[in-house]
């Protein structure tokens, strides 16, 4: 027979740790999808920052889709930029425009 070790106060077995939630990635993800919808000049930077951190705390999946969330934010926040300025130059200068060319042709047109 085997033997049995015996006693009236038994060592617990210890509680298995509560699952690491990867908090790293999620405030990443976040930052991702904020520089896309809310300001790409703020956010851009600490979702990269966030997203490497991620990466380094083995958040992978997080960390990657982080970076692709920032790179997709950077690369629409200038077209963005651009359109809105566009729209604003356009609509200042629509009579401008009109009265430089009655100017230039001395009332031909």
């Amino acid at each position: 027979m085997t033997d049995m070790e015996l006693s009236l106060n038994p060592t617990p077995t210890p509680e298995p740790d509560a699952p690491k939630k990867p908090v790293a990635g999620y405030i990443a993800v976040s930052c991702g999808l904020s520089s896309i919808l809310v300001s790409g000049l703020i956010f851009c930077p600490l979702g990269v920052i966030t997203a490497v951190v991620a990466l380094f705390m083995r958040e992978f999946f997080l960390g990657v889709s982080a970076i692709l969330l920032t790179t997709v934010g950077f690369i629409t926040t200038p077209i963005f930029l651009a359109y809105l300025g566009w729209k604003a130059f356009s609509t200042y200068t629509e009579g401008l425009w009109s009265e430089f060319l009655k100017w230039i042709s001395f009332g031909f047109f």
